[in-house]
């Protein structure tokens, strides 16, 4: 529950997740019982209360959400459909007490990691995007924060993002350096890996790391005080092909049993 999270241990919350509404393509709760009914927006920014210099912001998205990248690929491609959005936004946050918005597309032009599926118009829309929302927000009387949570490869940053954009708009970034490897992926590797693996028989091991995705985003001329590493509090399993085979980077069919506590193959915490 909310109100059981020690209010001292982080600087920021953020509450996930909000959805885009398809029709509308406006901001809403994902689940009216939970968010508003059971007081769960009420519950986490009372939390300001015990630590006055908490902030809360609300994340809109997220990988299931995301799934329609359509929606998102049409609020960012029309200035009058950002607006309406922004607008609303910003009425969505102050009525329920919110810092700011964390925006989880996943991902512009890369719809759900795949870079062929959306239009690469979506990289220049999406900095438009963050333009337009940085100068409404900075327009309150109090200031809203503005963060978005980028996917961690090098495929994703080059094709969804404009560097700059980032730079200048964004009070911080999320970046999601876990998930390197998933149930999609053919070898067995540690999916939130810091370095390469010296042994690793993986081409692409090189740059599915940690290590690599912060610095490439600071050689890009992103301040490294804006970046945010995310750590997973889970691991990933994986099915092997053979049981005699198996070193980092072996060959797999599939995912893991389920775990005690997660109860979802693949997935351990």
């Amino acid at each position: 529950m909310p109100n059981m999270i020690n209010p001292f241990l982080c600087t920021h919350i953020i509450y996930a997740f909000a959805i885009l509404d398809k029709h509308s393509l406006i901001m809403k709760e994902s689940d009216e019982c939970t968010d508003i009914t059971n007081r769960g927006y009420e519950q986490i920014t009372a939390l300001k209360e015990k630590n006055p210099r908490l902030k809360v912001l609300i994340a809109i998205g997220g990988w299931s959400d995301s799934s329609d990248g359509d929606k998102y690929s049409r609020l960012v491609s029309s200035q009058a459909n950002r607006l309406n959005f922004i607008e609303n936004a910003i009425h969505f946050m102050e009525k329920h007490n919110f810092d700011g918005l964390d925006l989880d597309w996943e991902y512009p032009t890369c719809w759900q990691a795949n870079c062929t599926a959306g239009p690469q118009s979506d990289k220049i829309n999406f900095a438009i995007f963050l333009r337009e929302l940085r100068l409404a927000f900075n327009k309150r009387a109090k200031p809203l924060l503005l963060t978005a949570a980028l996917g961690a490869t090098k495929e994703i940053l080059d094709n969804s993002y404009e560097i700059n954009s980032l730079m200048v708009n964004l009070d911080f970034i999320n970046l999601m350096t876990y998930d390197f490897y998933t149930t999609g992926s053919l070898v067995a590797a540690h999916h939130s890996p810091l370095y390469s693996h010296p042994n690793a028989r993986d081409k692409y091991n090189s740059v599915l790391n940690s290590n690599f995705s912060v610095n490439y985003l600071i050689r890009k001329g992103v301040p490294a005080h804006k970046i945010i590493m995310g750590i997973p509090f889970y691991g990933r399993t994986f099915k092997l092909n053979q049981n005699s085979n198996n070193d980092f980077g072996s060959p797999v069919n599939g995912t893991g049993i389920e775990g005690i506590y997660t109860k979802e193959n693949g997935f351990l915490a």
